[in-house]
């Protein structure tokens, strides 16, 4: 059995947690990704001489301290910090460049995470949710032909048939969000109106209460159950109480018994769709049980009365718009005289970087007395903009550096330069690469060292 020890300070690596699969993995392997020369670190062990302890050094690449600031967390300097003068030596010393031996420098890092979203409420009682259909198809859905039937069920029957049309498809089950409406202010950046799509999942979790404050949600998650987040969802007033209820959940004897004279018999699936800003209600009843006082079977009759009115619905939707959540390093480039800004972008894939608001006003449940609770006030319900500038922070103090990759065979032997020291310069130009490597042939008397650096990937 061997035991790990630490042989210095560690601390640096706490700005940040990843989260590292280790099944099936080598210890070495594990900690190549922990501490990934990519990010600015290096790391060496020492084993005993029982070889019953392994003992680990972590190594910066950095020549000064450098203050995050947004955790306030420090990514210290390298305490073993060498430069080479040759110049003044008689030395018959071999110095090699690598062939690829330098790094482009950046003037600016900037960050970019997933696209901006919004927790917000839309309804036909504020003219921002709207039916997906026109007028005209409104008109031949209620005036379906009965195909010569004569007889009032084979009538209702093939009526109701008719309505079902592709062409027709879109009648009393699809739903739009009027994105003209949204407010400037919230979306500064909106470039691509029509690009905005719904989301499936909405970025509130079970049993939390985001009434009061959004970015501290009470918690209320049972004792051993896990909160997931929640669908998005859509309400609706049911015509003789007056209480609100959710869509998906009509058909319950609760509703049956509170309305009355058979209640409401049937209940909808709620599809966000993903070519428009749009959603669909599917319901295994025909889709006018939606269409109290707008849908007419005079002409062609039913045999399926309407129950409630669609224009007394309302949505709790999820949107991404098209601009992203990015945080730079400096606030502005500074570029060298007559020359642009050379600006390095780290993109952060999937969800490891969100910015999502609540926006007040929000439909969030409903109460006892069947009426709508709503958000009190906007806030951010997840912000990892300050991360990301710890982030942006970190990778500039990398890529503002100059270095080089050097391969320098002395011909006596040299002990003074430890595995994990930062080489700053060596003749005065600056080189900042670590020692990763030093050899020692015993029989010519010559020492052999080698550095490296890799391009960091904070993104890892």
């Amino acid at each position: 059995m061997i035991t790990l020890s630490l042989l210095n300070d560690w601390s640096d690596l706490a700005w940040d947690t990843p989260t590292i699969v280790t099944d099936g993995r080598t210890f070495y392997d594990v900690m190549q990704q922990l501490v990934d020369p990519r990010r600015g670190f290096a790391w060496s062990g020492e084993l005993n001489t029982q070889e019953t302890e392994l003992s680990l050094r972590l190594h910066s690449f950095s020549d000064v301290d450098i203050t995050l600031p947004q955790s306030g967390n420090t990514i210290t300097a390298n305490p073993e910090q060498r430069n080479l003068n040759f110049q003044n030596l008689n030395l018959s010393t071999t110095i090699q460049l690598e062939a690829k031996d330098s790094q482009r420098k950046y003037e600016q890092v900037t960050v970019t995470g997933a696209r901006k979203g919004v927790c917000m409420s839309f309804s036909f009682d504020t003219n921002d949710l709207a039916p997906d259909w026109n007028a005209a198809q409104q008109t031949a859905y209620n005036t379906a032909s009965a195909g010569g039937k004569t007889t009032v069920h084979d009538k209702k029957q093939t009526c109701d048939s008719n309505r079902q049309k592709d062409s027709l498809s879109a009648v009393y089950r699809r739903y739009r969000v009027n994105t003209s409406t949204l407010d400037s202010v919230l979306f500064p950046d909106l470039h691509w109106e029509t690009g905005i799509r719904l989301q499936p999942k909405l970025p509130l979790l079970q049993y939390h209460d985001y009434s009061t404050d959004p970015a501290n949600p009470a918690d209320n998650t049972p004792a051993g159950s896990k909160a997931n987040f929640r669908n998005m969802f859509v309400t609706i007033k049911l015509p003789k109480s007056g209480r609100r209820a959710y869509i998906d959940k009509l058909n319950s004897n609760s509703y049956s018994e509170l309305e009355g004279d058979g209640g409401v018999d049937f209940s909808c699936g709620v599809r966000p769709r993903n070519d428009s800003p749009s959603f669909d209600l599917t319901t295994h009843s025909i889709p006018h049980v939606l269409g109290l006082n707008t849908f007419d079977d005079s002409t062609c009759p039913t045999d399926v009365q309407p129950q409630v009115d669609y224009r007394t619905m309302s949505c709790t939707v999820f949107l991404e718009q098209d601009d992203v959540v990015s945080s730079s390093w400096p606030a502005a480039a500074d570029p060298d005289v007559n020359d642009m800004a050379s600006v390095l972008y780290v993109r952060l894939g999937g969800n490891k970087a969100r910015q999502d608001k609540l926006l007040v006003g929000t439909i969030l449940d409903i109460d006892d007395n069947g009426d709508h609770i709503t958000a009190a006030a906007s806030g951010l319900l997840r912000d990892d903009s300050g991360w990301m500038e710890d982030i942006a922070r970190a990778a500039y103090s990398w890529y503002a550096t100059p270095r080089k990759a050097i391969h320098v065979v002395f011909p006596h032997f040299v002990n003074s330069i430890p595995i994990g020291a930062l080489l700053t310069d060596i003749d005065g130009t600056a080189i900042n690469t670590m020692a990763t490597a030093i050899t020692w042939d015993h029989v010519t008397g010559a020492t052999t060292l080698r550095t490296s650096f890799a391009d960091v990937d904070f993104t890892s």
